[in-house]
């Protein structure tokens, strides 16, 4: 529900909440990679990780 405003705001609330908004999907993508099975396998971010977290918020995609 808050994707909308990281496009909306500007400055750095906006990337922030951008940053928040694309790491959170990125786990969400590392846990379905899983099948949901949290328990043997954590979802952890690497570094590649975030830098697609980066380039999402910088470039608003």
């Amino acid at each position: 529900a808050g994707k909308p405003l990281g496009r909306i705001l500007t400055g750095r609330i906006g990337f922030e909440m951008r940053m928040i908004i694309a790491g959170g999907e990125r786990i969400i993508h590392k846990i379905s990679a899983v099948n949901g099975d949290i328990f043997r396998h954590r979802p952890t971010l690497k570094m590649a990780d975030w830098i697609v977290i980066f380039l999402k918020a910088f470039f608003r995609i």
